[in-house]
């Protein structure tokens, strides 16, 4: 993930450019990766355990991320280390939560994907109490149900921030995956979660052809 625009909120406490912290994403199958990813320059490295990792993958992702995690927590210095666990109103996103239950010590963020009611956000947020964890929950808003349950996701005790997810919002309004076609919900995202006081972070670039 790129920068945030100008007319979005920059992401508070957290070391940035111009322009708003810059988040990059890597598959939690590729482990080789995760270190160079750490030295990218990038505010944010995000690893990921959902649509980047095949269903036949997910536990051995899940086994690397959550160790590469425990083994960066000691560090004191470079970028906020994040994971995207899957949806927890699936079985892989209910796995990943068991296993970080069982850890010493957490990644600095968590991404709630498919966010779509503040029991999505909740689940996830009342792990991290009862693990008395510092990590911070965001919701990645990539549907029209989450667009139309925001007033009440962006509330839920608990929640740092939010992300819009432009592709898969995309498939499932059937629309096309243009600037045009993702004003309404961009806009929505970005005023509700101005009034709940958090920081908003738009999709991934994908290419100027495509969004123009």
């Amino acid at each position: 993930m790129h920068s945030p625009p100008t007319w979005m909120n920059s992401v508070p406490h957290m070391p940035a450019g111009p322009s708003g912290p810059t988040w990059l994403v890597t598959p939690g199958t590729a482990y080789a990766r995760f270190d160079s990813a750490m030295d990218s320059g990038a505010e944010v490295v995000l690893l990921d355990l959902e649509d980047s990792v095949l269903a036949e993958s997910k536990v051995e992702a899940r086994m690397a991320v959550l160790a590469f995690a425990r083994a960066r927590a000691s560090m004191s210095r470079g970028p906020l280390l994040g994971v995207r666990i899957n949806s927890v109103a699936g079985a892989d996103g209910q796995r990943d939560l068991a296993a970080m239950r069982e850890m010493s010590t957490w990644p600095d963020l968590i991404v709630v994907p498919k966010a779509e009611s503040r029991w999505d956000i909740d689940t996830v947020a009342r792990t991290v109490r009862e693990a008395h964890a510092a990590t911070r929950v965001w919701a990645l808003i990539e549907s029209p149900q989450g667009i139309v349950d925001l007033p009440g996701i962006v509330h839920t005790p608990g929640l740092s921030g939010v992300l819009f997810g432009a592709s898969d919002y995309a498939a499932a309004a059937g629309c096309r995956r243009t600037s045009r076609a993702m004003w309404y919900p961009r806009s929505q995202l970005v005023t509700a979660a101005a009034v709940a006081d958090l920081p908003a972070v738009d999709s991934p670039y994908f290419a100027q052809a495509v969004l123009s």
